[in-house]
């Protein structure tokens, strides 16, 4: 392997970890972006606003049956996505941090 695939593979099992601590059950790609299935009972709405506050248009939340998160990561190469993947779902596990308390984290 050269490392540019060592890297995505390091960066990938790092975004499969935050997945689970931050609740999310599933991942998919979509054209212009990233649709994250949370789990219902680990989120408050204080979450949801904080995040979407902090990513403003990039950010949808779809409630329902299932509920979701779609990041807009359009216009960048692969390496980059991830980047902005990994530091989406880390911003996610510090919002989820201090809004909510020990129990449901």
């Amino acid at each position: 392997k050269d490392f540019f695939f060592e890297f995505a593979d390091c960066l990938i099992a790092r975004i499969k970890e935050l997945c689970k601590q931050c609740h999310i059950y599933k991942v998919s790609q979509r054209v212009n972006g990233v649709v994250f299935i949370i789990e219902e009972k680990a989120y408050t709405p204080e979450i949801i606003d904080a995040m979407i506050q902090e990513y403003k248009n990039k950010l949808r939340f779809s409630p329902g049956k299932e509920m979701y998160f779609t990041l807009k990561v359009e216009g960048k190469g692969d390496s980059k996505k991830l980047e902005e993947i990994k530091s989406f779902l880390q911003n996610l596990e510090t919002v989820k941090a201090k809004q909510q308390p020990d129990s449901i984290k």
